[in-house]
């Protein structure tokens, strides 16, 4: 079976998905909306940690300005949502989304 041959048995089946399925439609252009033109003066001098996973700067950041019993609410309820998002992403979103860092 050739390409074209598989291209036009696979236009007979109708894609299934979800009913909340949602196609993230990225920008295709690169350019920045806007510039910074020059430095802020009151940003923090502190480099940013970038060797921290996710979940280690969430629970970070909240321990700041929830109580433990609120942050961990809050941590269930963030991993459930990811894992519904990541549960719904098709091959061809995956495959836009790695487009964009090309």
């Amino acid at each position: 079976m050739d390409e074209a041959e598989f291209s036009r048995l696979l236009g007979q089946f109708p894609v299934v998905r979800q009913s909340t399925y949602c196609r993230v439609a990225w920008k295709t252009d690169a350019t920045p909306r806007s510039t910074i033109t020059q430095e802020e003066t009151d940003a923090p001098s502190k480099k940013m940690k970038t060797d921290v996973s996710l979940s280690t700067a969430i629970e970070t950041y909240m321990q700041e300005y929830f109580t433990p019993a609120e942050a961990t609410r809050i941590r269930i309820a963030f991993e459930k949502a990811h894992a519904d998002l990541v549960d719904q992403l098709c091959l061809e979103d995956v495959e836009d989304m790695c487009h964009q860092f090309q």
